[in-house]
């Protein structure tokens, strides 16, 4: 049986200490540095809950920014919702699924990071695909069972509200490949920003705040 989760939500800017210091004054949780990506972005995390982590993600090279689907690239000088990902138990039998219901998807990839203590962090990827290229609209991973959900070992102190998404009228999701979530919320918008993380409320020490 195929179960879908909740991952993780991304907010993204070009400066990832300006990132960190931004969520830090706004939430009154500071974020905890994750490591570096092979694609040129590193990243800071903070649990949500057991299972759900928010990420801000921002290039390593604040200068010359690596562009891409995956990175802020430059100019974005305040956190902005960024992506988001859903967890799968079996990222075969989603990839099946989706190539029987006629949606492009990509091959199954890999990744990794290493955390700062040292420890490996392994997962697979598979992203839905968009006049042939990867978005983040969202995109799904499934976890190595000998990896260490970053949920688990990361800041705690805000938790999740509700998180809002745009989806094209005539594109409604299939709720097969989304999560029974009360706090996912989808509103009308058009088939560029299909799929596109759009607001996203957090609740914190300083109380209800909001990410666009």
């Amino acid at each position: 049986m195929l179960d879908l989760s909740l991952d993780h939500l991304i907010l993204g800017i070009t400066d990832l200490s300006e990132g960190q210091k931004e969520f830090e004054e706004k939430t009154g949780i500071s974020l905890q540095f994750g490591g570096k990506h092979p694609f040129g972005t590193h990243n800071a995390l903070c649990s949500l809950e057991n299972g759900l982590y928010l990420e801000v993600i921002a290039p390593q090279d604040v200068v010359n920014p690596a562009t891409g689907v995956f990175s802020p690239g430059a100019g974005v000088d305040e956190l902005r919702c960024f992506g988001w990902s859903l967890r799968t138990n079996s990222i075969d039998l989603l990839a099946s699924k989706f190539s029987a219901a006629g949606i492009a998807h990509s091959a199954i990839g890999s990744g990794s990071r290493k955390t700062t203590e040292g420890n490996e962090l392994r997962w697979k990827t598979l992203f839905l695909l968009k006049d042939g290229q990867p978005t983040l609209q969202p995109f799904f991973i499934e976890w190595e069972k000998d990896s260490l959900h970053p949920s688990m070992s990361t800041p705690m102190g805000c938790t999740l509200n509700s998180l809002d998404f745009s989806f094209n009228r005539d594109q409604i999701p299939d709720s097969q490949f989304f999560p029974k979530d009360d706090r996912l919320q989808w509103l009308p918008g058009d088939a560029f920003n299909h799929g596109f993380f759009k607001q996203l409320r957090l609740n914190t020490p300083k109380g209800l705040i909001t990410f666009n």
